[in-house]
């Protein structure tokens, strides 16, 4: 979520490949406690981005530890290329892979959909880049940001805070009274 510009959100994706100002701070989400995190900029977080390598398009994969597709790859030992990326289900999100075999037809094989993967990487190719300091550190446990009752300072532009309040969370005078500073 950018700070300075009104309804202005990234996803992760788009905010690692660089989308939008490079200038404007950014609060992270972090999951479902919506804990808000604020993150460097990230000009000046160049040195601490980092590439990505893996199964993404271009990769060579052959049969994985959860293979049970029989020769549908050509045979075993038979290499392929990940051509493309989606969901194999409605509700597994970026779970699968399309894969055009080198002695075989193409296939549609999971990685990560019910927590089986289909494939090994035997040649990664680039997925893009990432800021390290700029995601959440996973298996640590996270509380909520602010609990009911809590009061809070801003220090921002009083207007573009309620700009950003109304059009995110529908602003009620009643909620609170706000002053500037």
């Amino acid at each position: 979520m950018c700070t300075e510009c009104c309804d202005f959100d990234l996803c992760t994706e788009c905010y690692m490949a660089d989308k939008h100002d490079l200038t404007h701070e950014f609060l992270r989400i972090d999951g479902p406690t919506l804990k808000r995190v604020l993150v460097p900029k990230r000009c000046d977080s160049q040195d601490n981005k980092v590439e990505v390598k893996g199964m993404f398009l271009g990769a060579k994969v052959v049969r994985g530890q959860d293979w049970k597709w029989g020769d549908q790859d050509g045979e075993s030992g038979k290499q392929g290329q990940v051509v493309e990326r989606r969901h194999y289900a409605t509700d597994s999100y970026r779970s699968a892979v399309k894969v055009l075999w080198t002695a075989g037809p193409d296939s549609i094989c999971r990685v990560g959909h019910n927590g089986k993967v289909d494939l090994k990487c035997v040649k990664p190719t680039s997925g893009g880049c990432y800021y390290k300091s700029h995601l959440q550190v996973l298996g640590k446990k996270t509380e909520p940001y602010f609990k009911k009752g809590d009061k809070v300072k801003c220090f921002r532009n009083l207007e573009n805070l309620l700009r950003l309040q109304d059009k995110r969370f529908k602003w009620m005078d009643s909620a609170a009274k706000v002053r500037s500073v």
